[in-house]
């Protein structure tokens, strides 16, 4: 967008028309709101008391839950860095490998019902994990760019499978009145994990590299799978809150 800003003549120089490029952002993201406004959504019900849920369920779903993401964490805020520094990749081809994977990952959403229908929740989530897994130790092998690309996108695909299919999970697994409670928890483990996760990553990527960190990313969510499958499988097949 800076170059198309630039080649009208709208900008002179490569600074305004970045501020340009991130205003036209802004502007966008301000029509949410307006938006949002117009919905009909009828009457407000009644808001559920935030009650936390106790169940031995929820602790090793929140414990299989932070290892995922402690694994995709890692890797998520550095991977234009690694794009840039690893694979000198110009800003125009960083910005179309996003661009991409978002149709990429478009695609894995409309995909994980079916996934989910065919192998059940469980599994289907250790599946969706260890696809991501395999994208990450691909990432590790330093792949060309073209390849990288891939691996990158299959990485975003997997990981937005994961987020309705854990989710969901978690809702059928707890009591209606515990369920504004079971969700702040979830967020709260999601933000925690990552935040301690890219912490970490900063700082071996500095010493290491980032093949090691992909490495341990790949391990870490590959660990996951595993405890989705372990510690959950046996509890969800019976159906019953817990």
């Amino acid at each position: 967008m800076t170059d198309w800003i630039r080649k009208s003549g709208l900008a002179a120089g490569v600074l305004p028309a970045r501020q340009i490029a991130l205003l036209i952002g802004s502007g966008t993201a301000l029509l949410s709101p307006l938006l949002l406004i117009r919905l009909p959504l009828g009457q407000p019900s009644k808001s559920e008391a935030k009650v936390f849920p106790r169940s031995p369920f929820v602790g090793r779903y929140l414990l299989a839950f932070s290892v995922w993401n402690l694994g995709i964490g890692a890797f998520n805020p550095f991977f234009t860095a690694y794009f840039s520094r690893q694979l000198h990749m110009s800003v125009p081809r960083i910005g179309f490998v996003f661009s991409a994977t978002q149709f990429v990952e478009l695609g894995g959403l409309l995909a994980a019902p079916f996934v989910l229908r065919r192998f059940g929740i469980v599994p289907g989530i250790s599946m969706i994990q260890a696809g991501a897994a395999l994208a990450l130790a691909l990432l590790a092998t330093g792949p060309s760019a073209l390849a990288a690309g891939i691996a990158y996108a299959m990485f975003g695909a997997f990981q937005v499978m994961g987020e309705p299919a854990t989710f969901t999970l978690l809702m059928s697994r707890v009591d209606a009145e515990h369920r504004a409670g079971a969700s702040s928890l979830s967020f709260f483990v999601t933000s925690a994990s990552q935040a301690a996760s890219s912490a970490v990553a900063g700082v071996s990527i500095v010493r290491f590299g980032y093949r090691p960190l992909l490495l341990c990313a790949s391990l870490t969510t590959a660990l996951a799978a595993w405890l989705f499958h372990r510690l959950l499988a046996e509890s969800a097949a019976d159906g019953s809150p817990h």
